[in-house]
């Protein structure tokens, strides 16, 4: 169990920080000092707030999907104490809650984004002043 349980953070960090692929972009308007599609200009922090945005909750929706699994891992390595079962099933509970929580507010705040401004946090734009 703590084998698999020290082997988790390592695979998720491997899959969900991918390494960078620099290619050549033409007429690129993002400047050398820029991060993927984190690009900072005034004007697109609307998208930068989008990009951090969805990123933690995909990292939030992770985090949910380990602790089920390893809820799941815990149900089936109890060996039938109800102590531990019981212990396992709360915690398939709350990651189960976690999850639909996360995807829930997800699906709540791009609704909400697209009635009031018609755009979602994919294409996020900030309204600026004096312009």
């Amino acid at each position: 169990m703590k084998k698999i349980v020290s082997i988790i953070p390592a695979a998720v960090s491997f899959l969900a920080l991918p390494s960078l692929a620099f290619a050549q972009s033409i007429g690129s308007v993002c400047p050398s000092g820029s991060f993927g599609n984190l690009c900072l200009q005034s004007g697109n922090l609307g998208s930068v707030v989008g990009s951090i945005t969805n990123l933690l909750f995909l990292v939030a929706g992770l985090i949910a999907l380990i602790y089920l699994i390893i809820g799941g891992i815990k149900w089936v390595t109890s060996e039938g104490d109800s102590k531990n079962v019981e212990a396992a099933r709360n915690q398939i509970i709350a990651a189960a809650l976690g999850l639909a929580v996360t995807f829930l507010s997800y699906l709540i705040i791009n609704l909400i984004l697209t009635f009031l401004i018609g755009q979602g946090l994919s294409n996020l734009t900030l309204p600026q002043l004096g312009h």
